[in-house]
């Protein structure tokens, strides 16, 4: 990731937010009475949480360099690892400065972890990880059997004496640790949890808690919490509290400032690379805040449109075309339902009429003034003009195209009828084409959708 910062990268206006987070890292004593600070800070997936961090401790980094030692870690990156202790121990020994004297510190912290990893025996795996001795096996290459004499008939194996090797190794990797963060306070983001595999993600928050619980060392986890609960119930249970239990970990809890519907648009686009006009990208902050999107259900519809930018999009698409497309792909997210009757041409029935049942395609079309002017606008040109120019902004093969544009004669409704029928578009009545705005309506949709599943295997 580039070096980001608020100056140049903070389309969600949180660097206030960065600054009072801040002032709580500087006060840490203030929130714990010994050991290390934990801090939480909670997030939907797509809501910029990594952007967020980065740029974050980009600005400790340049405004508090006399304060604070601050390092990232992707935890995601590192969770096909045995144990979580390894990989953050190499992140503060490739991005830490040790000069001087500090140059041993750095080979000590690397043996005190090793010493502690030897300690995570087959039966620490175990009680960390629930898997049985026959999985364990599999992962060291050995039988069952082998394993279970490794751990009951070694006459050389003795448990206390280990214990007692265990404790001492691992004080001296505290003590190294402290004497590192002794001149300035340690910050550790640790990014992506959330996404990690669930045994890792414990494991992670075990070795927090265990290894680095000294003072001046101060852990950010950026995570979903909802979703990292859901990750501790796959292998608790869920009959287990994993919201309580992963409370335990952290002394603050901190919710990031949800942006507008207008901001995270506008990142969420520039993010993923979608690059429209500024009328089309205010149509799509209408068309989300009217079906009431939440901020992941527009990163989801935003990946959907994305993809059609680098499959069928043309860089001289019509603006109004588009705002079709992005109307049908939210719709489908959002309200698969009324997309499916406009699929089965059953939304503007008779029987919806009689009975006033207008939860259907009429009521964003016709009642929703507010977000899909420029919807209407283009139906009611396609309503009212029945021109070469206007069929043939529906028309994406460029033969067909060269073929209607060669005959300056105009083509009569029949005969638009079976050019469309290339594309298995079907007009129940050609002359309807220009007089029946509901199925003019019907049919544009039913062509859109058939581009769209053309080029993209859509859920149902």
């Amino acid at each position: 990731m580039s070096y980001l910062t608020f100056e140049n990268d903070d389309k969600l206006n949180r660097k206030t937010f960065a600054i009072q987070l801040t002032k709580v890292l500087s006060e840490s004593k203030e929130y714990v009475n010994e050991g290390s600070l934990v801090v939480a800070l909670n997030s939907p997936w797509g809501t910029g949480k990594s952007t967020f961090i980065n740029m974050w401790k980009n600005y400790i980094s340049d405004e508090f360099k006399e304060s604070f030692d601050t390092f990232y870690y992707n935890a995601w990156s590192f969770d096909n690892w045995d144990n979580a202790l390894i990989p953050i121990v190499n992140t503060l020994i490739t991005q830490y400065k040790f000069t001087g004297i500090k140059t041993k510190l750095k080979t000590n912290l690397m043996e005190k972890a090793l010493g502690i990893s030897k300690h995570l025996t087959v039966s620490t795996v175990k009680k960390w990880s629930g898997v049985d001795l026959n999985e364990i096996a599999d992962i060291l290459g050995t039988s069952e059997a082998e394993v279970i004499d490794s751990l009951k008939t070694d006459s050389n194996y003795d448990p206390f004496k280990e214990l007692e090797e265990y404790e001492k190794i691992k004080d001296e990797f505290k003590s190294v640790l402290t004497e590192i963060s002794k001149e300035k306070k340690i910050v550790l983001f640790i990014d992506e949890l959330d996404r990690c595999k669930p045994l890792y993600a414990i494991e992670t928050l075990e070795a927090v808690k265990h290894f680095f619980d000294i003072d001046n060392i101060i852990f950010v986890l950026s995570l979903d919490m909802e979703q990292l609960s859901h990750s501790i119930s796959t292998v608790y249970g869920n009959n287990m509290d994993s919201q309580g239990y992963l409370r335990r970990f952290f002394n603050l809890n901190f919710n990031i400032p949800s942006p507008t519907v207008e901001e995270y648009t506008e990142f969420i686009f520039e993010q993923k690379g979608i690059i429209i006009e500024s009328n089309l990208c205010s149509f799509s902050v209408k068309l989300f805040k009217s079906l009431k999107l939440s901020l992941r259900d527009i990163n989801t519809v935003s990946t959907n449109i994305k993809l059609l930018f680098n499959t069928i999009f043309e860089s001289d698409t019509d603006i109004k075309m588009l705002e079709i497309y992005f109307y049908l792909i939210t719709l489908k997210y959002k309200k698969p339902e009324i997309y499916k009757t406009i699929l089965t041409n059953r939304y503007l029935t008779s029987e919806n009429r009689s009975t006033g049942n207008y939860d259907t395609l009429e009521t964003y079309y016709y009642r929703s003034n507010d977000f899909n002017d420029n919807i209407l606008r283009f139906v009611r040109i396609l309503e009212n003009d029945g021109s070469q120019r206007t069929l043939l902004s529906l028309i994406q093969d460029n033969k067909t195209q060269q073929e209607l544009i060669s005959n300056e004669r105009t083509y009569s409704a029949k005969e638009y009828q079976d050019i469309f029928k290339r594309f298995d578009i079907y007009f129940v009545d050609g002359k309807d084409i220009f007089i029946n705005k509901n199925l003019l309506q019907t049919s544009i949709s039913q062509y859109l959708d058939r581009k769209l599943e053309l080029f993209y295997s859509w859920e149902t």
